[in-house]
């Protein structure tokens, strides 16, 4: 039997080597992980948690069995900067991550954080159809919304640069016709990599993304309303101090 895909959360877990041999034997071919790099360095610094060589370690491991890696990272939380950002991608690029979804931090709506950023007047966005992971809706502590709205999609393009569908069309053109499994795992990668270096210079052909990138050019002139984040500050302490 072939399993050709499975999703894992990377948590403070060390991934056991005999169970890797075991995974690569049964034909798993690509791992997902949510990996925050700098969610992990805070949990490593002030947690004591997990760590940034956890991460690392793990995707080798990966590597080494001949799994591919998927690196799911959530940009915009209170602690990211743009330095963050583009550090995310460099931190992909050196570990080889073989691909990566760039989620914009999204409080959803009936959860405590929506409840929180909405409390200190930082949700900007009450169109549902903009919450799902690839459009801000809410003001980020350090950079405008639209700074990063700018930052993600530039890693998208840094990430997915125009020489990854190249290489794996000269992959799948040299791979000789009748090592049939290699061939089209090229021609998966080649329209795999073709399509997400389009995605990623596109975005803004799209009316729907034009116009959010208008709203949020305005926002970002605004500066916060201080007297909704005072309110917010207020309702959290009374529910703290009811607690």
């Amino acid at each position: 039997m072939k399993i050709r895909l499975i999703h894992k959360i990377l948590g403070g877990f060390v991934i056991v080597l005999a169970l890797m041999a075991v995974v690569a034997a049964v034909g798993i071919i690509q791992l997902n992980k949510a990996a925050d790099r700098s969610a992990a360095m805070y949990r490593e610094n002030v947690l004591g948690v997990q760590t940034v060589a956890d991460i690392e370690h793990a995707i080798k491991v990966l590597h080494d069995y001949g799994i591919r890696s998927h690196g799911m990272f959530v940009l915009g939380a209170d602690h990211d900067t743009p330095d963050s950002v583009r550090e995310t991608v460099r931190f992909a690029l050196e570990n080889k991550i073989d691909t990566v979804m760039l989620n914009i931090l999204t409080p959803l709506p009936g959860t405590q954080q929506y409840r929180e950023l909405e409390d200190e007047g930082r949700i900007i966005e009450r169109d549902w159809a903009f919450y799902d992971a690839q459009h801000v809706v809410f003001r980020p502590r350090q950079m405008t919304p639209l700074h990063l709205l700018q930052e993600t999609l530039k890693a998208n393009r840094r990430f997915y640069a125009t020489w990854r569908p190249v290489v794996a069309f000269h992959r799948w053109l040299w791979t000789a016709a009748d090592q049939v499994v290699r061939k089209r795992a090229a021609w998966d990668r080649m329209l795999e990599y073709g399509w997400l270096w389009y995605y990623s210079r596109t975005w803004w052909t799209d009316a729907k993304n034009r116009a959010q990138r208008r709203r949020l050019r305005a926002l970002s002139r605004q500066a916060p309303d201080p007297s909704a984040a005072q309110a917010g500050s207020a309702r959290q302490a009374g529910a703290a101090a009811r607690r």
